[in-house]
């Protein structure tokens, strides 16, 4: 397939998957996530290919998921949003089901959405400078922790996703156990290539059958149902009067200026 959205790459058993939407950080919109949909199926049927690299291009791995601008449009009804963020967990589930390693290259922002993309992925690697974090605007609830809860617990998550706007570097993300590995960022390449490298040694059917084994149980100790359930609260996070007043806004006057009232105190969002 030809993509518009990605750069897909495949050469001595490993396929490099490049999110290519610099203009807005790789933002995830549908377009792009049907294009990386479409490559790891791909992916997934070459028997040539044993691990896969997502990455991204340009200034972040990924900023989250694709925000409205100014304008005068509408908030989508909840069954629309319920749809649409089901949707998401369907193609971010892609790279879960996935008969191969994934593995998350990681620079810039992980923010949102971004931070889930590149926590399903089944080795994290980031630079130690890169910020993971969840949404950075009263926009929603329960979509993004499921995946931390999983990786750091019970009481970090709390610690992390109760204020609103909080990050974590590479490092701190390495020493909570949030991913695998951080490294310097002129080093994330060289580590990242040199791991998949590793693991491509592997035989193809073990490797299914070791992901498999670990996938399967974590699935009978709730991750996927966790994870879908937070889609349900998220809908219901979206009929709050204060979502509702900052997605108004923002589609107001855009992100960016509402972001700016929001954190100030000022404006219409005085008092949120």
């Amino acid at each position: 397939m030809d993509y518009e959205n990605i750069i897909y790459e495949k050469q001595d058993r490993i396929a490099r998957i490049t999110m290519n939407r610099d203009d807005n950080m790789n933002a995830l919109g549908r377009e792009l996530e049907t294009d990386l949909y479409h490559a790891l199926e791909d992916a997934g049927a070459d028997d040539d290919i044993r691990v896969v690299i997502l990455k991204g291009n340009g200034r972040a791995f990924s900023a989250g998921a694709a925000l409205g601008g100014g304008g005068t449009g509408s908030a989508p009804t909840s069954m629309k949003f319920r749809l649409g963020i089901e949707q998401m967990r369907h193609r971010f589930f892609k790279i879960w089901d996935l008969p191969k390693p994934v593995i998350a290259q990681v620079h810039g922002y992980a923010l949102a959405n971004g931070s889930v993309l590149a926590l399903i992925c089944d080795l994290t690697i980031a630079a130690d400078d890169a910020l993971f974090g969840g949404a950075q605007a009263p926009l929603g609830a329960g979509a993004v922790s499921p995946i931390w809860l999983w990786n750091i617990g019970m009481k970090k998550t709390k610690e992390y996703f109760l204020p609103i706007g909080n990050r974590v570097t590479g490092k701190e993300a390495e020493r909570i156990g949030l991913i695998n590995k951080a490294v310097p960022a002129d080093k994330l390449e060289e580590e990242v290539n040199t791991t998949a490298q590793y693991i491509a040694r592997t035989p193809l059917e073990i490797l299914a059958l070791q992901k498999l084994t670990v996938n399967r149980i974590m699935e009978f100790m709730g991750l996927r149902a966790s994870m879908l359930i937070g889609s349900e609260i998220d809908t219901v996070c979206h009929t709050t009067e204060a979502v509702n007043k900052f997605g108004a806004r923002m589609r107001e006057v855009g992100i960016s200026a509402a972001m700016k009232e929001w954190r100030g105190n000022t404006g219409p969002l005085a008092g949120l």
